[in-house]
């Protein structure tokens, strides 16, 4: 039959399949690799030409045998070392990227502990330069500064000695002549870009986002789409915050804060939300801005050049046209925010935001934002209510004596809706799906925050004074901050007592 004898033909015709034969064969071979191996004696160039023919060759044993020879005679052979895929770190050699990871975790945690310094850029440097250096910022006598705000101060110190003079109306930089023919006759007029305008018309020009007009005061720079009247008040009510801010925080900005106070509820709405159409990025991060009339614009930068300017700036609206009365609660509320965050700036999670969105956008690593803080997020949210609502009358600018006719209405304000537990009040979980239980939340915070202040109060005062002194000085508020928790929470009767809660 035919198949039988194909089957058998093909059988008798494969090669014998013997172990033994084929281990005596790779060990001939290996054995003249050796051989060829110990005939180069130490002549490394010959070695590693032999080692480069084996590889060629597909014999990557005997190549490898030929590179640990070479590294015998040279231990630190670049071309044998690379060949053996060895690793090349801080002058060492190491065998595989296992060990050289470990070496590296083990020399990191060193560095850190003993010198305080982290790897960037393949180079050690202090832990708290990080942020600045992933910025682009520059040391300037021996301070971090964006080179954007270093740039501007050079001009401005040109500026001065060309004679002009800041007008802090408008924040321009005028001429004597500017000044007598513009500034001082009537119809006044406003340099708004390169054009001067009537009052009329520069309310209109400033009143688009972005050309808003921006207004210094003695503490704080506004800028604000409202019409320049409504922004001078701004200004003034900003000011009056300022002296209460410090005493609840004993810390003081390097440079004036930013607010922003938005004209209407639609711009306020854009300005938080972003608008792709214009090109203009959202301003928060987690959608906020819904739960009172102010927010935190955590995510407002000038990305117009680099490196990207952080703003991080409070925003609220006063429409005048519409009636809003209101309008001073939410800036005040606003100008806390500004001021809080230019004392407490996140700049580990900006830098890592900016490196990873390219500047000027995204969330990166936002989450990390408020656990970054030294202030809690209640003390600030607290600070902000109790300046809007709960603060001497002569503070908020309705009186100029003493007296206390806004706190009291405030305090009967509570009284209506009652106090959740100190302790809920402490974790402050903010949430968009309780809307008015959150706001409500931000106006209990302020009614802690004005016990603090005004209930004298030894053991909160001392537990609140503990948490200033460490905050001033620049050091971790951690065991302050937990101190003054505690406190709080041991003294909730009498806090309720007081509140009349």
């Amino acid at each position: 039959m035919i198949l039988p004898i194909l089957c058998s033909l093909a059988l008798s015709s494969a090669p014998a399949s013997d172990p033994a034969a084929v281990l005596t064969t790779a060990v001939l071979m290996d054995e003249e690799v050796d051989e060829k191996i110990a005939a180069l004696g130490d002549d490394v160039e010959k070695l590693l030409a032999l080692a480069g023919q084996l590889k060629t060759d597909g014999d990557r044993d005997g190549a490898r045998s030929a590179f640990r020879r070479v590294i015998e005679i040279d231990d630190m052979n670049k071309v044998a070392r690379k060949g053996l895929r060895h690793h090349f770190y801080e002058g060492k050699w190491f065998e595989s990227y296992a060990k050289l990871s470990k070496f590296r975790r083990a020399e990191a945690k060193e560095r850190l502990e003993k010198y305080g310094e982290v790897r960037y850029n393949d180079e050690w440097v202090s832990q708290a330069d990080v942020p600045f250096l992933r910025m682009g910022w520059e040391k300037v006598d021996e301070e971090w500064s964006n080179p954007r705000v270093t740039k501007k101060a050079n001009l401005i110190a040109e500026w001065k000695e060309a004679g002009l003079t800041l007008r802090k109306d408008d924040m321009t930089w005028l001429t004597e002549d500017e000044i007598t023919e513009k500034c001082s006759q009537k119809p006044f007029q406003w340099k708004c870009g390169e054009e001067w305008l009537t009052q009329e018309e520069a309310d209109k020009f400033h009143s688009e986002l972005g050309q808003w007009w921006q207004l210094g005061g003695n503490y704080f720079e506004l800028y604000t789409t409202c019409k320049w009247n409504e922004g001078n008040i701004a200004r003034w009510h900003a000011d009056l915050l300022y002296p209460e801010l410090v005493k609840i925080f004993g810390k003081t900005p390097e440079r004036p804060p930013v607010f922003v106070v938005l004209n209407s509820l639609a711009q306020y709405n854009d300005f938080a939300a972003g608008n792709q159409e214009a090109q203009r990025q959202q301003t928060e991060g987690e959608g906020f801005s819904s739960l009172h009339h102010s927010f935190f614009a955590d995510l407002f930068f000038d990305g117009s050049e680099a490196p990207p300017l952080y703003i991080g700036a409070g925003v609220g609206y006063w429409d005048t046209e519409n009636g809003a009365a209101w309008g001073p609660h939410s800036l005040r509320h606003a100008v806390a925010q500004s001021y809080c965050d230019s004392i407490d700036r996140s700049w580990n999670t900006i830098s890592e935001m900016l490196d990873q969105s390219g500047g000027g956008g995204g969330q990166g690593a936002f989450d990390q934002f408020w656990k970054e803080k030294q202030i809690p997020r209640w003390l600030r949210y607290g600070a902000a209510s109790y300046v809007e609502r709960y603060a001497d009358d002569r503070t908020v600018g309705f009186k100029t004596e003493p007296t206390t006719t806004f706190q009291d209405w405030s305090k009967e304000e509570l009284k209506k809706v009652g106090m959740r537990p100190i302790e809920e009040i402490i974790e402050f979980g903010l949430t968009l799906d309780e809307i008015d239980g959150s706001s409500r939340m931000i106006h209990e915070a302020g009614a802690v925050l004005m016990y603090i202040m005004t209930a004298n109060d030894k053991d909160v005062k001392n537990a609140h004074a503990a948490f200033k002194n460490a905050l001033k000085k620049d050091v971790d508020t951690a065991e302050a901050v937990a101190n003054l928790h505690k406190v709080l929470i041991e003294k909730e009767p009498n806090i309720r007592s007081w509140l009349g809660v």
